[in-house]
């Protein structure tokens, strides 16, 4: 069954079936502060995990890479490529989705650089004369502005229905763009707190090739990232096309899914690409810049404006978080049947990517936050998980132990290994190995009196009896 529904390890016994056990990752605390030190796991725990979530059905295929801050580097591989069944490897190439959209704010800044462009430039200014622009109060959309999703439109074009839904970007073309810009009234005013829009990142890449004398965005994309870096395999598909190391996507029930082709909106997405590829990306971010391209990098990082999650912000394409004195700079990628992530600390030189041909991008978000962070971007004060500990009759013969050890919250049923359980946004917590949540209920008073646990459709509520 492609979604399975019965999860692994302390999950296994609400079902009453038994899975191969898995062990989580484990944590790696703070970030090193000397070169020589090692950050991820070691590969066989990594694997365990890719294996698991193989083995849940929440990914068809994955695969990992990592670099470590001493600069070495590691590749992890799970499940297989689709409807040809061959297992995942470096050559295996994925749709990157919303991922290409760093590949655009670095191409800004590259352009910036080169004196071909200014942030505050208008968009109009790198349009055909005949192409209204809409403004709001006086105030003109930017390149900057669009790069940081500030410009006011929409997501998607709205009004627009494409001729094949299953491949949503591939008829949108010059023609559609232009006549939606000049047809459109903003709702919402330039600059304001960003609101994330594919139609904007795509009209800065049409802006940008125009800009640079470009034919396409496709054609400058490759020009200043993919050939100094190497990067041969990456690239936008044709239709009729056939490669063979191009993986099936699946989407969110396992069902297979068309590839998507873009066509003037490359800026926002549509590249696909290898994992050997994507390494040379991400250790293009790291380090000291050796190459012009990289010093645009650089500034593609910084921080532009604040983002409505509290504590993240936005350069140009890349989303930042300062956490713990260290910085995370990442995005993510997904389409109807592929999800990615890239993200890195520029400080200790770390990075990870991932790249899966299925659209679950829970399981993305968990993993990298996991690799880079041992474990989620929300972080209870250990003295908090304290009150959690304790024992929980979900049912008569099943008691879930919840304890604290070095600092971390860890869960087990009689006869289970324990696992190590994160903590999410909506104050539950979840374990890395399953698709599952622990929730706990508090008294009048603050105390935590009960459990409730779900998968899926599943749930057990017990009280707290030890």
């Amino acid at each position: 069954m492609r979604r399975l529904l019965v999860a692994c390890g302390a999950i296994a016994a609400i079902a009453g079936t038994g899975c191969a056990q898995t062990p989580p990752l484990r944590t790696v605390g703070t970030h090193p502060t000397a070169p020589a030190q090692r950050l991820f796991p070691a590969d066989s725990e990594v694997q365990a995990v890719l294996d698991s979530l193989v083995a849940q059905g929440r990914v068809e295929g994955i695969a990992v890479g990592l670099i470590e801050p001493d600069g070495s580097r590691r590749t992890l591989f799970a499940g297989d490529t689709g409807a040809n069944a061959r297992p995942v490897s470096a050559d295996t190439v994925f749709e990157l989705g919303s991922l290409n959209k760093t590949f655009t704010g670095t191409l800004l800044a590259d352009a910036v650089r080169r004196g071909e462009v200014s942030l505050d430039d208008p968009v109009a200014k790198y349009l055909p004369s005949q192409v209204r622009v809409p403004s709001r109060n006086g105030r003109e959309i930017t390149l900057l502005d669009l790069a940081t999703h500030s410009s006011g439109l929409p997501r998607i074009p709205t009004g627009y229905a494409p001729p094949d839904p299953a491949d949503p970007y591939a008829a949108f073309g010059e023609a559609e763009l232009y006549a939606f810009l000049s047809g459109y009234t903003l709702e919402r005013e330039i600059g304001a707190t960003p609101e994330y829009s594919n139609l904007g990142m795509g009209l800065l890449g049409h802006a940008l090739a125009r800009a640079a004398g470009a034919e396409t965005y496709a054609d400058l994309v490759r020009a200043r990232i993919l050939e100094p870096l190497g990067m041969e395999r990456t690239a936008f598909p044709r239709r009729g096309e056939a490669d063979l190391a191009l993986a099936t996507g699946h989407d969110a029930d396992g069902v297979p899914v068309p590839h998507w082709h873009v066509a003037t909106l490359g800026g926002a997405g549509g590249l696909n690409a290898p994992l050997g590829d994507m390494l040379a990306y991400l250790e293009a971010q790291l380090g000291p810049p050796t190459r012009p391209i990289e010093g645009a990098m650089r500034e593609a990082h910084q921080p532009r404006r604040p983002l409505e999650d509290a504590g993240w912000q936005i350069g140009l394409g890349w989303q930042v978080r300062d956490r713990d004195g260290h910085r995370l700079v990442s995005h993510g990628g997904g389409t109807a049947g592929f999800s990615t992530m890239l993200g890195f600390d520029p400080e200790s030189g770390a990075g990870a990517v991932i790249l899966a041909n299925s659209a679950e991008f829970g399981a993305r978000d968990e993993l990298l936050s996991q690799l880079l962070f041992g474990g989620p971007v929300v972080t209870p004060p250990a003295g908090a998980l304290a009150d959690y500990a304790g024992t929980y009759r979900l049912r008569p013969g099943l008691d879930v132990t919840v304890a604290v050890r070095d600092g971390r919250l860890h869960a087990a049923l009689p006869g289970q290994p324990e696992v190590q359980l994160f903590a999410a946004e909506d104050g539950s917590f979840y374990p890395l190995v399953a698709p599952a949540r622990f929730r706990f209920a508090r008294d009048p008073s603050g105390a935590v009196t009960g459990m409730t646990l779900t998968q899926g459709e599943r749930s057990a509520t017990g009280a707290r009896v030890g």
